[in-house]
Formats: C-alpha cells, sequence, structure tokens
C-alpha cells in the first residue's frame, strides 16, 4: 500500500485535474487498472470484466483511457483494512471506429454497464453516445399563412355530444343503488352511507 501511495503521489498530471490517466490491460485473466509502466491498481468489477471479455471474443479494435481519481484513492488506502475494502470508481473512455458503437453499447448493456458523458475527449475524436437517445430533427413545411376556420356549429355539437355522452356513463353507474343513510356524531355535516 505504501509503494502504491508513493507511485500516485508521483503519477504524472492527465487532463482531468485530480486524477491520474491509467490503462486497462489483461496480462493474464482477468482486466486490470494499471500505471503507465504496469504497476497493478486494482482489478474491474465483475460486470465489466464479463462485458469486456465478450468484447474481446469479436475482435473489436477498441482503446481505454481510465481516469482514476488520486484523492480518492489515497483516502481509501489509507481507511482499508482488506483488499475487498479497496474500492475506488474510476472514469473509463472507450474509444473506437464509430461503425461499431452500437455493437458496444448493446453489449455494455446487456451486463448493466451505461455510458456517460466524460470529463475528457482525448483530442481529435468525436464524442458518440450510443445511450444516447438521438431524435431527427425534422423541419416540416408549414404554408405561408393558416387560415383558421370557425365553425360554431360544429363546435356545439361537439359540446352536446360530450354532455350527453357524461349523462349517460354516469345515469349508468349503480354504486348508488341499495344505500341507507345512518346517523352519526352532530358534528358530521353529511349522512353516512353504508
Amino acid at each position: 500500500m505504501a509503494e502504491l501511495d508513493k507511485k500516485l503521489g508521483l503519477s504524472p498530471t492527465s487532463p482531468i485535474q485530480g486524477h491520474t490517466l491509467m490503462r486497462i490491460t489483461k496480462p493474464e485473466t482477468q482486466y486490470l487498472i494499471t500505471f503507465g509502466d504496469g504497476m497493478f491498481l486494482g482489478e474491474v468489477n465483475a460486470s465489466l470484466e464479463q462485458a469486456l471479455c465478450n468484447i474481446a471474443e469479436q475482435q473489436y479494435p477498441l482503446d481505454f483511457e481510465v481516469f482514476a481519481p488520486v484523492r480518492a484513492i489515497r483516502e481509501t488506502i489509507s481507511r482499508a483494512t482488506k483488499e475487498k475494502d479497496a474500492i475506488v470508481r474510476v472514469q473509463i473512455s472507450i474509444y473506437g471506429p464509430r461503425s461499431i458503437a452500437h455493437s458496444i453499447g448493446r453489449e455494455l448493456s446487456q451486463h448493466k454497464i451505461y455510458l456517460q458523458r466524460p470529463d475528457h475527449v482525448r483530442e481529435g475524436a468525436d464524442y458518440d453516445n450510443p445511450h444516447v437517445l438521438k431524435l431527427v430533427q425534422h423541419q416540416a413545411s408549414l404554408p405561408d399563412a393558416v387560415t383558421m376556420i370557425e365553425d360554431k356549429t360544429a363546435e356545439k355539437t361537439a359540446d352536446e355530444t360530450l354532455k350527453e355522452t357524461m349523462a349517460g356513463l354516469y345515469s349508468s353507474l349503480t354504486r348508488d343503488k341499495n344505500l341507507q343513510g345512518l346517523e352519526g356524531d352532530q358534528r358530521l355535516k353529511t349522512r353516512l352511507l353504508p
């Protein structure tokens, strides 16, 4: 832990203030968060591990940037008594071709991992999140002048029809049949129904 704390103190600055730039590696069977020189920081969680394994099977060309909060890691290290207690959230940015974005998004979604807007986007990269709904802007052509024609007779007919429908609906209700009034306390203003 002391060696890790020392490494964090000497870590280079990153585009996100208070964070250090790391990477995801898979030296053997697990995906790990490591420093640039390969020193181990921690493991990715089980959901991300499974998603990354499935993505690797499809051989998608992806690149990852991991931004780890230095202060939060140091505080967690100082408090942790067991390895299990040392859990820290990091920001992972995924870069790859736009053509596979929906496939990657679908794979992550199946493991309940959803992409958020990153604090930093690599220079020259376009931000495209497959988890964000994109609505196409349609511009309907409107005529230059719209003429409003008021038809009072049609409006009255619609109001009368609605009133008749409501009256028919109320008359069909049977909730009030066979009800009797009961006596209650003198403070009651309305009759009680059984």
